[in-house]
């Protein structure tokens, strides 16, 4: 798969859905022993990072996702449909970045 098509995708992901779904995919693509598309990612965190001014947990727990919804707080929202979105958010995007590796986008 060519880079410049996995961070569009990876771009589009993460301006629809956040960074913490970057983070699960991270993770997903981890145990899948996909490193190309991990570092693509991990590639894709840094330069999110620096651009925030932030450092951004790569840890997937319980907590995390209280921290996901917590954002949404800052917001006046509950982060409620946020939460319960997530696994659809995830899915779609691992749907994304495989259309890409087979060539379809």
């Amino acid at each position: 798969m060519k880079t410049s098509v996995l961070k569009k995708v990876l771009k589009n992901i993460q301006s629809k859905y956040g960074y913490t779904v970057l983070i699960l995919l991270l993770d997903y693509y981890q145990n899948k022993e996909e490193y190309e598309v991990c570092q693509e990612i991990e590639i894709y965190l840094k330069e999110l990072e620096i651009n925030l001014k932030v450092e951004i947990d790569r840890t997937v727990s319980n907590a995390f996702i209280a921290d996901y919804q917590a954002e949404f707080w800052k917001l006046g929202l509950s982060g409620e449909t946020a939460v319960s979105n997530l696994s659809y958010y995830y899915f779609s995007s691992i749907l994304e970045i495989d259309k890409a590796n087979l060539g379809e986008i």
